[in-house]
Parts: structure tokens; C-alpha cells; sequence
């Protein structure tokens, strides 16, 4: 049990911050209360179901070492299913973009349609656009 402990605090040493995200819905957060929990005695915990806790394990150290990005590569020029390049999703999701978004208290479409707007035509920052 410890060495499956151990393993869990590796993973969540290498887990990466995601910036865009709120600490309150940033999955790596997350993952920190979920290991906190289930080792609450720390190496002297019980884990009811083992095999189910190291098969999530696996799958997570898979993801913390982009298992996936390796074996299927995108290229920078790539765009997303909608049309965008990564750093405009990036924009569009950022934390920043999102408040501004919810301050004008603009409905989905309304706010899909400013984030389009702004990506294609200016290039411009929430911030950058308030000061005009």
C-alpha cells in the first residue's frame, strides 16, 4: 500500500497547474483532495478496491506523462474542430476572457460570437478591449 501511495504523491508532484483554469475546477486540484481523502492515514491506509485504484493510477500516470500527445502528435499548424487555432482557444477559455465575458453577462451565443469577433479581427485582450 505504501509503494501505491508513494506513486500517487510522484504523480501529483508532476501534475501540471493549468493557469486558465479557476483553483476551484482545476483538475490537478482536484486530484490532490481525491488522494488527501483516500489515504487520509497516509502510507496506513486501506483501500478497498486495489485493482480499481491502480488501474486509475496507471491511467493518470499515462496522462501526467502525455502518453497520448506522444503517440498521436499535432502540429502547431493544426486548428481544432472549431476552426481555431490553440493559442485562440486558450484566449477564448482564459480566466480572464471568461469574467469579462460574465461582467457584460452575455448568454453563450452572444459571447461565441464576441470571442470569434475578437480572435479573427483584433487580436486583442479583454483588458486591452475595455480601454477603447
Amino acid at each position: 500500500m505504501a509503494n501505491l501511495y508513494k506513486r500517487y504523491l510522484r504523480l501529483l508532484d508532476k501534475w501540471p497547474v493549468d493557469p486558465l483554469r479557476d483553483p476551484k475546477t482545476e483538475f490537478g486540484a482536484y486530484l490532490r483532495e481525491q488522494v488527501k481523502i483516500a489515504f487520509a492515514k497516509g502510507d496506513n491506509s486501506k483501500i478497498e478496491n486495489k485493482e480499481e485504484c491502480l488501474k486509475n493510477l496507471e491511467a493518470l500516470e499515462r496522462l501526467a506523462n502525455n502518453h497520448y500527445q506522444k503517440k498521436y502528435p499535432i502540429t502547431p499548424t493544426d486548428k481544432t474542430a472549431s476552426g481555431l487555432t490553440l493559442e485562440q482557444c486558450q484566449f477564448v477559455l482564459s480566466k480572464e476572457y471568461l469574467d469579462y465575458a460574465a461582467k457584460r453577462k452575455l448568454g453563450f451565443f452572444q459571447r461565441l460570437g464576441e470571442s470569434v469577433k475578437n480572435i479573427y479581427f483584433q487580436y486583442q485582450t479583454p483588458s486591452q478591449t475595455e480601454k477603447k
